[in-house]
């Protein structure tokens, strides 16, 4: 062991002199790149050093139950395992510092503390070596250099987290969220601080961005300014957070915390409207998005100060239960068994969805329902939540009827109903919720003379209205709600409907756009046979026409038996596998990490359809394809049919090139239809290709594209679109995966 300890000593006393000679000349230091890859393994090794000093105040508690020279060489081997890789940790940690985004005081005391736990690391090893025998004078020198490590370490996790990122948690005192708190702070700060900030800070620029600091903030890093006001599309910070995860240029990086669509979303909304970083929540216009999700910050941080709730939590299994992509389930609070629920995205919404709620009746006291298709029926689930003291109705198909029911909800503060026919019949409702402290009733069936009414009635009540216009003043309506916006099956019809009375639904069904005099007025349900493209705007006297909604309907494919996959899609976005093409689910445009969508990129998408009656005649082939250009989804590059009897007999029938895009567009579900010589084959091979180099004008130019499908059609000459003869045609959803609104 003698060697081993002398090469040890040599090793570490020698990194260590490198160390303080780099520290005189670091400006002149240029880092190769083979380097640069040590220098990152630098957060990996750290944890070496680390547990063996750990090891080393622990060795005392074995002490009776050791020979005493047993004792002295395990500590001495322990200390040399300690003394060199704290050595080579703080020179990985120098190399890794001299990267770009790595500035700052709290860089230069890390760095400092790490050089001198590697001297204070080998001046105890070479001292214990020397000593023959573990001493009280040396457990108070191992308690210092400990000491020196927790400083160091303290000071690296404010490096990586963001400074006080130890103590954060014992900072239980958080300023209070007010009407006259700035949006910026309310809002987008606490998204930037938990997914942000830690690898964009003053000591940790990563990219050069530094988002801690307004200013620089704004200024932007060494790729430009992060955001265009008023703009999210051309937006670096949206285009970076919607790209594929595994994008190099995705942000934040794969292994960080990822944002969710709902954070996204308000990013997006808070740049559309200005990205103004000091504006009170009070200046915000009535109807402004971003106004109603500081509202709810501050009724929940009201609710958090102001309850403490003494029911028994549900279990954990339960809330993990129901947690889906489409819903989620969490306590309103850290340690609060009151629970928060909310259910999202209109084309999923399944009645079981709020049913299955029912399992935390006796703990949920807030729901969010805003803009789902929720029908009167449904109130007999929602007045089982007896405990519930905020309800969210905006926007959903409820009539305004039976509300009363309501009543059973006795603890209800908080009811939300813009957006419905609510009419003075409301009174009754109210009546029934003796303890409601506010009621939003924006864009509803009352008039300014109706909603004076209420607030004279009901005094205690926060009645919130909304913007009242003047008499002469004209408002613009809100478009219509398509109601079926999933695949047809059968007979099913495309439902079209306005909530606010009078208001007249005109639409086209052939592509051109819906006026207030020609277009046809809507009576009742569409019942398409073929490929529909219904265009629609709401109208009514003395109101701004609405703005389009447009949906585009798939028609029910001839029943396919089963799909196989012939390559693998990414690991990453596998949807449901082969059965999820052939299954009738539809993906969202906005949301391509869905598990709807199967995405392909390096490789080809190829699969084999088996009908189930291969006598049917086929002769269109649809693919339900997303176009999310910023995120490097493109239509595919060319597309091949094959057909056969079986998978080991098949022939070439069709090769397609379709148009690809020349400019950004709109994020879209779109429908590629190819047309075949009509066949009778027992199976049929699709081959879609994505491009292997994105063009010049694209930001990725020279990287390959994805394909991404959720979902494969098959049509006979009864039941197919409508394509001319030797043409093929596109047809597409908007970024709601049906219907723009």
């Amino acid at each position: 062991m003698k060697l081993f300890y002398s090469v040890v000593s040599n090793a570490v006393f020698a990194i260590n002199l490198l160390l303080i000679f780099f520290l005189f000349v670091e400006d002149q230091v240029m880092v190769p790149e083979w380097l640069q890859a040590v220098g990152r393994m630098h957060p990996m090794l750290l944890h070496l050093p680390i547990g063996f000093l750990l090891l080393l105040a622990l060795l005392p508690f074995v002490k009776k139950h050791l020979p005493e020279p047993s004792f002295y060489q395990m500590h001495l081997f322990v200390l040399a395992l300690g003394s060199i890789t704290a050595a080579l940790t703080a020179l990985m940690g120098f190399f890794l510092a001299r990267e770009s985004g790595y500035n700052g005081e709290l860089v230069d005391q890390h760095k400092w503390a790490g050089i001198v736990l590697s001297w204070l690391t080998y001046g105890l090893f070479v001292w214990l070596k020397g000593q023959q025998k573990v001493s009280r004078l040396f457990q108070f020198g191992l308690a210092a250099n400990i000491l020196v490590l927790l400083i160091a370490g303290h000071l690296g996790a404010g490096i990586t987290h963001g400074e006080d990122f130890v103590l954060a948690p014992l900072q239980n005192e958080k300023p209070a969220i007010t009407a006259a708190t700035p949006v910026y702070e309310a809002l987008i700060v606490p998204v930037f601080q938990q997914k942000c900030f830690s690898c964009h800070n003053e000591s940790k620029a990563k990219g050069g961005l530094v988002m801690t600091d307004i200013k620089k903030f704004r200024k932007g890093g060494d790729t430009g300014v992060p955001f265009t006001a008023g703009d999210h599309a051309e937006s670096l910070l949206i285009e970076r957070l919607e790209l594929p995860l595994e994008t190099e240029e995705h942000m934040p990086p794969e292994g960080k915390p990822q944002l969710t669509e709902a954070e996204i979303d308000l990013l997006r909304n808070w740049i559309a409207q200005g990205a103004d970083m000091t504006i009170p929540i009070r200046d915000l216009p009535d109807d402004s998005p971003l106004k109603l999700l500081a509202m709810e910050q501050i009724q929940a941080a009201q609710a958090e100060l102001e309850v403490a709730y003494d029911f028994a939590p549900a279990s954990t299994a339960v809330i993990e239960e129901l947690n889906i992509p489409f819903r989620t389930v969490t306590p309103i609070a850290q340690g609060s068994p009151a629970l928060r629920a909310a259910i999202f995205i209109r084309e999923t919404y399944e009645k079981e969805f709020l049913a299955d709620l029912l399992k935390v009746r006796d703990q949920l006291v807030d729901l969010k329902l805003d803009h789902l298709p929720i029908e009167d029926d449904e109130l007999e689930v929602i007045r089982k939540f007896h405990r519930l003291e905020k309800l969210n109705l905006n926007n959903t198909d409820l009539s305004g009827k039976g509300l009363e029911v309501l009543a059973d909800c006795g603890e209800l503060r908080s009811l939300s109903l813009s957006g419905l026919p609510v009419d003075t019949s409301i009174t009754a409702t109210l009546r029934g919720l003796p303890r409601l402290e506010e009621l939003f009733i924006w864009n509803t069936a009352l008039d300014s003379v109706g909603i004076r009414a209420l607030i004279h009635a009901f005094p205690a009540i926060d009645i919130q209205s909304g913007y009242q216009p003047e008499a002469k003043e004209l408002l613009q309506l809100s478009p219509p709600v398509v109601k079926r916006m999933d695949n047809l099956e059968g007979r099913e019809e495309i439902h079209l409907k306005h909530n606010f009375p009078g208001a007249v639904i005109r639409y086209t069904v052939d592509g051109s756009e819906p006026d207030s005099t020609d277009a046809p007025i809507y009576e009742g349900p569409i019942a398409p046979s073929q490929y529909a493209v219904v265009k629609a705007r709401a109208f009514r006297e003395n109101w701004l026409g609405s703005e389009q909604v447009t949906a585009t309907f798939f028609p029910k494919s001839i029943p396919i038996r089963e799909a196989k996959l012939l390559t693998s899609p990414n690991q990453k976005y596998t949807g449901s596998g082969a059965p999820g093409l052939i299954d009738g689910k539809k993906g969202f445009a906005n949301n391509f990490q869905s598990p709807f969508w199967i995405g392909f990129r390096k490789e080809a998408f190829e699969a084999l359809f088996y009908p189930e009656d291969p006598a049917i005649p086929i002769s269109t082939i649809t693919l339900s394809y997303l176009q999310n250009i910023g995120s490097y989804i493109m239509t595919p590059m060319n597309i091949e049919v094959w057909g056969g009897p079986d998978a080991g007999n098949l022939r070439l029938i069709r090769k397609f090139n379709p148009q690809l895009p020349e400019k950004y567009l709109p994020n879209e579900v779109r429908g590629l239809d190819i047309r075949i010589p009509a066949s009778t084959f027992a199976c049929y091979k699709i081959v879609a290709r994505p491009l292997p180099s994105l063009p010049a004008w694209h930001q990725g130019k020279g990287d390959p594209s994805w394909v991404f499908l959720d979902e494969v059609y098959f049509y006979n000459d009864a039941s197919q679109a409508l394509i001319p003869e030797g043409t093929e045609g596109i047809s597409s959803l908007n970024n709601t995966g049906a219907a723009s609104k």
